[in-house]
């Protein structure tokens, strides 16, 4: 008998169950804005942030090969953050920041940060303004045309760029997790990206793990921030393991949720409606 496998025809870009994460309370749901259009709506987390056959080859004889990779590191990283999320809940006020930390740095054992960490280097590839602007810090190369597509086609650049980076995000970068008690960070279609303090923004893949000034910011959750930097410290400091956990002011929070707006394409994720979202997207 033979078995026909099931193609996936909408590829998500940011999976499903991490933008589950922010459900409105009851739904199924998800409050989108909209900054193409300047709308505001809820719509399931299964009806954005994807593309037909995005991930594949050949769009017109498609196998699934690079969306079955990426099913296989979603299903590995889903339980975990989900386990996180359910520890994060369980602590919802400031007087327990001690055992929150106790408990997450008991339950992040290597293995699962090394998991979060995979599901980081492929978040930060794999969605099209990466690779948008990785064409932009291309043009000096003056790459020919054809060959710039062939690099920059999202089955090609996901695999190529996680071989690239993988070693950098196990092995040149901390983690640091920061738990809000206050306000919750919002999420959009680029959750996870690269900046510095400074006016030239780092290149994609490159400054990351090699530069003490470059980080790596990825809203895990809505109550827990991800945050990955240089390992390299000055000579003769102790290095607190990982991970490290902390608490994280109303006032970080906001400028973290105004960094997510101002680097999203189009779509801004939270629970709730608010009006701040489309401000901070006219004026940025």
């Amino acid at each position: 008998m033979t078995v026909i496998k099931q193609i996936t025809r909408k590829q998500h870009y940011v999976p499903r169950f991490y933008l589950k994460s922010w459900l409105i309370p009851g739904l199924d749901k998800v409050w989108t804005y909209d900054l193409y259009h300047n709308k505001i709506k809820n719509l399931s987390p299964s009806s954005i942030v994807f593309e037909n056959y995005y991930y594949e080859h050949d769009r017109d004889f498609p196998d699934n090969s690079i969306e079955d990779v990426l099913k296989k590191m979603e299903d590995k990283t889903a339980p975990i953050l989900q386990e996180m999320n359910s520890i994060v809940q369980q602590h919802p006020n400031f007087s327990q920041e001690k055992q929150l930390t106790r408990a997450l740095q008991d339950f992040l054992v290597e293995e699962k940060r090394k998991q979060i960490k995979e599901f980081a280097a492929y978040q930060y590839l794999r969605i099209p303004g990466a690779m948008e602007r990785k064409a932009y810090e291309l043009i000096p190369a003056k790459i020919p045309d054809e060959e710039l597509r062939e690099q920059l086609k999202p089955a090609n650049f996901v695999t190529t760029g996680f071989d690239y980076v993988r070693n950098k995000f196990f092995q040149k970068l901390r983690m640091l997790l920061s738990c809000s008690f206050d306000y919750e960070f919002l999420t959009s279609d680029w959750p996870c990206f690269d900046f510095m303090h400074s006016p030239y923004a780092p290149a994609l893949g490159v400054d990351i793990g090699n530069s003490r000034g470059v980080f790596l910011i990825f809203p895990l959750l809505p109550r827990v921030l991800l945050t990955l930097f240089s390992r390299s410290i000055s000579p003769g400091v102790l290095s607190p393991p990982e991970p490290i956990v902390r608490p994280i002011s109303a006032g970080e929070v906001r400028n973290t949720n105004t960094l997510t707006i101002q680097q999203a394409r189009r779509w801004v994720i939270y629970n709730k409606n608010v009006d701040f979202v489309l401000k901070v997207a006219r004026n940025s």
